[in-house]
């Protein structure tokens, strides 16, 4: 896989405001993704071009005009339809954040995050909304107040333009097999070190075998998949507070800062160091 031309895609963030981050592609045609999933609310615009986007065991074809929702933990996976354009917006929110504003608007799950029913959206409301949340959060003409009042005035009217339910199927808020929630949460909280695949089948009392599928069925990716992807998300956060790269490598459990590149790259289509040298516009 080629990775975009940096002058072809651009990370905003800012200490200020440090719930969000928006990723603008302009050239998408080269920015593959394996199936992965992000710890964030991930929401964005498909601006141009057209791309297939694979959320909860369906496949979509997006458009301009298009918005792909993704809860947090959403195994998923976008990728241009070979031969065409594509560019996009997309924006990661700390769903701690998204949750204070959903308990302050009472649209929250009896205290919990409210994951939301759909996947993808036309409404073109919704679709203009975010175009204009990208834009305002992107200039530096606007000072930190007028963007996070973009935000909270977006994120109010998201709830009332998307369907919401406290339980889902498919998505880590809703997992029917306990058993493999457990499993989920293992891997999360000891991703940094070298799990067997014994140690998580006698978790739960499983065989390997069985494991890998009852996981794979819950989660769309076998466990080997989901450790590599909790690296990559932890890694990311990483690289957000300034961390260097080789530091970064080691302390999420990959060999070596080789073998993190590879994998990072990846999974976010940008390599670590484009990643960490993003800076607020």
């Amino acid at each position: 896989m080629a990775t975009p031309n940096s002058r072809n895609q651009h990370f905003w963030r800012d200490p200020a405001l440090p719930f969000v981050e928006l990723r603008r592609v302009a050239d998408g045609h080269a920015v593959c993704y394996e199936r992965h999933s992000h710890d964030t609310f991930s929401i964005g615009t498909v601006n141009g071009g057209f791309s297939t986007y694979w959320n909860r065991g369906k496949t979509h074809e997006t458009q301009a005009g298009s918005v792909v929702i993704l809860n947090p933990e959403d195994v998923h996976g976008c990728n241009p339809v070979k031969g065409a354009d594509w560019c996009y917006d997309m924006l990661f929110v700390d769903p701690d954040w998204l949750l204070d504003l959903q308990i302050e608007i009472d649209a929250d799950a009896a205290g919990k995050f409210a994951m939301f029913s759909d996947t993808l959206s036309h409404n073109p409301r919704l679709y203009g909304g975010l175009l204009d949340l990208a834009d305002t959060l992107a200039s530096a003409d606007i000072d930190i107040l007028g963007k996070e009042t973009a935000m909270v005035s977006f994120f109010g009217d998201l709830h009332v333009e998307l369907s919401q339910r406290g339980v889902l199927d498919g998505g880590i808020g809703a997992i029917n097999d306990r058993k493999m929630a457990r499993v989920g949460e293992y891997i999360r909280t000891h991703y940094a070190e070298n799990i067997s695949l014994d140690e998580l089948a006698s978790l739960v009392g499983y065989s390997r075998s069985y494991l890998v599928r009852a996981f794979k069925k819950t989660f769309g990716m076998t466990p080997y998949a989901y450790l590599i992807n909790c690296r990559v998300q932890r890694a990311r956060h990483a690289l957000r507070r300034g961390e260097k790269i080789v530091d970064v490598a080691l302390e999420t459990g990959f060999a070596d800062q080789a073998h993190f590149q590879r994998i990072f790259k990846r999974l976010m289509a940008a390599t670590p160091r484009q990643y960490a040298r993003a800076q607020a516009a």
